[in-house]
Order: structure tokens, then C-alpha cells, then sequence
């Protein structure tokens, strides 16, 4: 069919013409950023926008094409087309002097999603309303139509339908009455009744513990230990269909090779490749995988009684498994048909850790290319691992080249990411919610038989929850979930290391995040410890009396009227001048409240911040032990009285080491009391 005739079969037959596009101007030649030489052309008049040679186009982002004959008014079609395409080139709203016009060109690959759904929507509403003309639109009708759409797209939605106000003055056939705007001058969020985020913060929430660290066990394993065998197993499929089942006339002696077949099978232990259905025969084997192991073209041949037999003496001796692609020196073994599923679950399980340990956004995982990773040697044999990708948030179109320092599991899933898939950028990410779901029913149902733990079901999973997870895990535990795979100070050394961008970056963005994490960590920590102390649980350290003197300071909270609202304010006071020297360590509270009389900085000429892996606690009067430290303590003690039983410790090192035990015992004395 040639481009002509093609052309012609998408266009709209009853459209009218528009006043401000000709019919036939190609919309590539007016969009901010151009399609590369010889792209056919998408006339204004087309049914369908196909946009998508972009060179711009993110790889997070589907490429879709603009539809617009799904809208039925041909006036309505041709003002969404209209506003469309001055959203996307703001310099033609500029030239007619419309004042509400965006000064910025709108992303083609975000229309399809967030301006062209909903004015469908928004059209078929007043349509079954029995509304002709946007001129006899109302708040009121504009408020019906809000809710039909979900509370979190409100927003989206209230912004896309006043697109038509907005740029009324220059449509063509419609628009709304000179004097009404949807909503106002009400921002679109206030409008929704939505929160902004400077009133709720990070919207974003964490994923709990419960899902998290089950899920991140679950996908270093299938990246570590699976996916190694994966990649071996998809070889070996490759190499077994490779090869010819006969060779010209030569004929081919399949009894010897179904003979060498089993004495392999006896030899490794390995069981016989099961089949879903046995299909009425005494034995569910799965005999296209035999076959493709020996080259046989013709499965049926196996049924032979006599290659039968054979058969089935094999599958009682060593058992019938969902296997049959083999490699030396594996450990997990595949079917034909688990290749394909085991490819899916194990790109995912790729995803995951890149997302849970390297604190990138979303699209900044899926503008990862092929062989973005490099691995560099520093002085002093320190390994570094540089990610390149793009920076896209808050840039013009096509984004920033931006260099991310991650941990060595990011790159082993990058690595096996670009092995597993053919597409230029392995991590977009685009089906997540149907990936991730596929991954849970893997770790939830086969992976039992590897030791994993089941994932909840009922949180659901965005990939935008991973950078704020990452985020809470370097802030508020220094033993969070992540530590149980790998040391949690290697993935806040390299994050921050590779996020030493300008101002404004992502990197800055996230350090940000992380810090508003910390700061929040500390001031509940603080909060839960003046509510201790005012219980009257003891607090051990050389720092509790001066901690206990600072909380018995406060106003007394029994009296009432004006008293209240002044120990409110000094309990605010307290728990912000405390959280900013509160440092939060495994066995103590660090109160960095004067670098000279800490321990740990003694000789250290940089004061600024404790070191807290050289704390002394029971000679530092900047610390505080608490009931939640007691048991790290008393397991440390007794790994000490273990060690004096040894006869092999020498006189001295048995003193020394009774003494330091003897010490320990009398710093932690109040809290371990307390608990026995």
C-alpha cells in the first residue's frame, strides 16, 4: 500500500477544517523537536498522530500514538487537536497572545496519557449528559465529571479540561463561555481536594519491612545464584537446537544416543525431564526435551516400546523434574518451557536491585543503555562501580548525561539485565505492575524449595517506592533490612559518592531526602527517649544524667491552662536541639553535643562529626545506653567470658580482656537490671 493511500485511510472523513492548522500541514514540522529526515509525515487531519520518531521519546515511556477519532463530536475532535498541538510548540499559543498558555512545550509522550484520555472521558460525559457545546459547560457539570475519576488523577484531570479555557480564545468551533474557567483560579490541587506536598511531605510511601525484605532476598538470589544458571540453561537450549537431527543420508543411531543420554542422567543424579500431562501413559516425561537432548526430530519415535522402556526405567530410578537443560558445574536446572518465565522473573529480580540499592528514579533506570556500567580501580586497589545514564527530571527534552557510583550487586544485575533481554535499554521498566507480579507468584509459590520467604500480596508495588525506601533505610536504621545482604555503610558510601552532582541534581535531590529522613529518624528517636526517661526507665552512660536533668527541666505536665502550652513548646525545643547532635548507633545514643570532649575525636583534627565505629561508650560522657541497646551488650559480654574459658588466651590478654568485660558489665548495670 503506498504512504499516499495509507494516509488517506486515517484520516478523518467528517472533520472539518480547522481555522488555525491547515489540513495537510505536517505536525513534525512545527514540534520543538524534529524527527530525523525521510519519517513519514502525520498530517493535522490524520485520525491518527503517530509521533513516535521523536528522537527525544524516553524510554520509560510506551511509545503511543494520538487517536483522535475515539472523540465522536468532529468540533470537539478538532479543538483537541488544536489545544494538542499548541501545547506541544507553546510558541504558536505565544504569538496569539493567549496569557494562561504553558511557556513550555508539553512532552508528545505524555499527552496519550494525561491530556487525550481524559478529554475522551470529559467528552463522552457531556455527550451523555446532553451537552452539544462546551459554551453550556458549568461548574456544576465540571464537578459531575470529577467524580467519575479516581481522587489520585483528579488533579490531572481538572488540569487537562481547563486546557479548553485556557486556550479558548483561538479555537476554531468551541469553546468554553468567555467567562468561565473550570475551578477558577483554584490550583489544580487545591481543586481536588489533593494535599500539596509542602503540607504532607513525600507522598511517596516506604515499603514496609515485611514486603521488603523478603523481596529483596528473593531478587538478589534469583541475580547471585539463579540467573547465572539461567544464562547457561538458554545456552545450552540455543546449542541443543542448533544442532541437526540427521546429517544428509547419514543415519543417525538414536539408540546410542538416548543410551548416552541416561548413563549421564544415572552418572549426575539427574532427574528425567517432567512433562505438565502425562497424557494417559504410565509416565509424565517430557519428551520434546528428551528428544531435543538427543537431536530427534520425530518425539513419537521415543515411544517405541523398547526406547520406552528405557525410559521409564530411568524415571524410577532417578524421578521425574520440570528439567532438562543441563550444564556442567549449575546448580538450578530448567525446562524448555521455564525458560521464557525464568527469563521474565529473573529481569525483574534485575530491576529490583538496581532500583533498591542505587537511589536512580525510575526513568532514569529505563534511559540505562547497554554497557552503561564500567568498573574502575582507585588508588589503593578501591573498587568503584560508574553507572551512566540520563538525567531527565527538571531537563529539556532528551535529558542530561549523569554518572551514578553504585554497589557491586547493582552492576552483577546490570550485567545480567543486558544478557537476559535484546533491547537497548533492559531496565525500562514499562510492565512493571505485571512483572513484579509474576515475580511474587515465582518467590511465593517455587521458591519455597529455595528457602524464601513469602512476599505479602497485599502492599502494592510502584518502582517509585524504591528510591524512598533506600532513602528511609540509610537514615533511620543503621541496621535496616538492607544489612542482612549487604553492608548497608558500602551502599551509603557509593550513593553519596555518586551523588556529588550541582545543585539541583538528582543526586542533591535524593541526599536531601535522605537527610529530611534522618532528621525525622532522630527526632522520634528523641521523642521516645524523653517519654522513657519520664516513665522512669533507667538510662545507662556517662551522658544520662546530663539527659535526665534536660528532661526533668521540663514544665510539668500535670498542671493545667497556659502550662501546657509552655512545656508543649519546651518539649518541642528539647526534642530539636537534642535530635540535632543525636547520632544513632547499635549500642548507643551519641549526643554530639561538644566535639572536644568526645573520645572517639581525640587526636582527630577534622571535629565535625563523631566516629561513631570508635566509640567508647562507657568513657564518653556524650553517650546514653537504652533498653533497646541492652541485648547487643550483654551478647557482647558474653562472646568475652566465653573467650576467658579458652586456656589457649594468654595470662595478660585473659586480664586485659576480664577487665573490659568487668567495665561493660557496670555500664550497661541500671538498663540490664531493669530487664531481669
Amino acid at each position: 500500500m503506498s504512504l499516499d493511500r495509507a494516509l488517506e485511510l486515517t484520516q478523518s472523513p467528517s472533520e472539518p477544517p480547522s481555522a488555525l492548522f491547515a489540513p495537510e500541514l505536517d505536525v513534525y514540522a512545527i514540534l520543538p523537536a524534529r524527527a530525523p529526515s525521510g519519517t513519514p509525515p502525520t498530517r493535522f487531519a490524520d485520525a491518527r498522530w503517530r509521533l513516535d520518531s521523536i528522537p527525544t521519546w524516553p524510554a520509560y515511556s510506551p511509545r503511543s500514538d494520538l487517536i483522535w477519532d475515539t472523540i465522536e463530536n468532529p468540533n470537539w475532535r478538532v479543538s483537541a487537536k488544536e489545544v494538542a498541538l499548541l501545547l506541544m510548540q507553546p510558541k504558536e499559543a505565544i504569538e496569539r497572545r493567549l496569557p494562561r498558555a504553558r511557556r513550555k512545550p508539553y512532552p508528545p509522550w505524555a499527552m496519550p496519557y494525561q491530556r487525550l484520555s481524559y478529554w475522551r472521558r470529559w467528552f463522552a460525559f457531556l455527550q451523555s449528559n446532553g451537552h452539544t457545546s462546551l459554551a453550556t459547560v458549568t461548574q456544576t457539570t465540571c464537578d459531575g465529571f470529577l467524580k467519575t475519576i479516581t481522587p489520585d488523577s483528579r488533579h490531572i484531570a481538572i488540569t487537562a479540561i481547563r486546557a479548553f479555557a485556557d486556550y479558548g480564545p483561538a479555537l476554531t468551533y468551541d469553546r468554553y463561555a468567555a467567562d468561565f474557567r473550570p475551578w477558577g483560579d483554584l490550583s489544580a490541587k487545591s481543586a481536588s481536594e489533593q494535599p500539596g506536598l509542602g503540607d504532607a511531605g513525600n507522598k511517596t510511601p516506604p515499603i514496609p519491612d515485611r514486603v521488603f525484605a523478603p523481596l529483596l532476598a528473593a531478587c538478589l538470589l534469583l541475580v547471585q545464584e539463579l540467573g547465572p544458571d539461567l544464562i547457561a540453561a538458554r545456552a545450552e537450549l540455543a546449542r541443543l537446537t542448533a544442532i541437526p537431527s540427521s546429517r544428509g543420508s547419514v543415519r543417525v543411531d538414536f539408540d546410542a544416543r538416548l543410551d548416552d543420554y541416561l548413563a549421564a542422567a544415572r552418572r549426575d543424579q539427574r532427574a528425567i525431564p517432567q512433562a505438565q500431562r502425562s497424557y494417559g501413559r504410565s509416565h509424565a516425561i517430557d519428551l520434546p526435551m528428551v528428544a531435543l537432548n538427543i537431536s530427534l526430530r520425530d518425539q513419537s519415535a521415543l515411544l517405541r516400546p523398547d526406547r520406552w522402556a528405557k525410559l521409564t526405567q530411568a524415571a524410577d530410578e532417578l524421578g521425574l523434574a520440570r528439567t532438562g537443560l543441563n550444564t556442567p558445574g549449575t546448580r538450578f536446572s530448567f525446562s524448555r518451557s521455564m525458560i521464557s518465565h525464568m527469563t521474565r522473573v529473573v529481569s525483574t529480580a534485575c530491576y529490583v536491585v538496581v532500583a533498591a540499592l542505587s537511589g536512580m528514579r525510575s526513568s532514569e533506570l529505563a534511559a540505562i543503555e547497554r554497557s552503561a556500567y564500567r568498573r574502575e580501580v582507585l588508588d589503593g586497589g578501591v573498587v568503584r562501580y560508574r553507572v551512566h545514564s540520563k538525567l531527565l527530571k527538571g531537563e529539556p527534552p532528551g535529558g542530561r548525561r549523569e554518572i551514578w557510583t553504585v554497589v557491586e550487586p547493582v552492576a552483577d544485575a546490570l550485567r545480567l539485565a543486558e544478557q537476559l533481554s535484546d533491547d537497548n535499554h533492559p531496565l525500562n521498566g514499562q510492565y512493571f505492575s505485571e512483572s513484579i507480579s509474576e515475580l511474587r507468584g515465582w518467590v511465593n509459590g517455587a521458591g519455597a524449595a529455595h528457602g524464601l520467604e513469602q512476599i505479602p500480596s497485599d502492599w502494592e508495588l510502584r518502582p517509585r517506592q524504591f528510591r524512598r525506601t533506600l532513602a528511609r533505610e540509610l537514615a533511620w536504621r543503621p541496621n535496616g533490612v538492607i544489612a542482612g545482604k549487604i553492608h548497608l555503610k558500602h551502599v551509603s558510601v557509593a550513593t553519596t559518592e555518586g551523588y556529588a552532582g550541582r545543585r539541583g541534581e538528582s543526586a542533591n535531590a535524593f541526599l536531601a531526602e535522605v537527610e529530611s529522613e534522618r532528621r525525622r529518624a532522630a527526632e522520634h528517636e528523641v521523642r521516645v527517649v524523653i517519654e522513657a526517661v519520664e516513665r522512669g526507665e533507667p538510662v545507662a552512660g556517662l551522658g544520662a544524667r546530663s539527659l535526665v536533668a534536660a528532661v526533668a527541666a521540663l514544665p510539668d505536665a500535670t498542671t493545667d491552662g497556659p502550662q501546657v502550652r509552655l512545656r508543649d513548646d519546651a518539649l518541642v525545643a528539647l526534642t530539636r536541639a537534642r535530635a540535632d547532635t543525636l547520632h544513632i548507633t547499635p549500642l548507643v545514643h551519641c549526643w554530639f553535643t561538644d566535639p572536644e570532649r568526645a573520645r572517639c575525636l581525640r587526636g582527630v583534627a577534622d571535629k565535625s562529626r563523631p566516629i561513631v565505629g570508635s566509640c567508647q561508650p562507657d568513657l564518653c560522657a556524650q553517650a546514653t545506653i537504652h533498653d533497646k541497646h541492652a541485648p547487643i551488650w550483654v551478647s557482647g559480654i558474653e562472646d568475652l567470658r566465653a573467650t576467658l574459658k579458652d586456656i589457649r588466651v594468654p595470662k595478660g590478654e585473659r586480664e586485659r580482656l576480664a577487665a573490659k568485660a568487668q567495665r561493660m558489665e557496670e555500664t550497661i548495670a541500671p538498663v540490664v537490671g531493669r530487664m531481669q
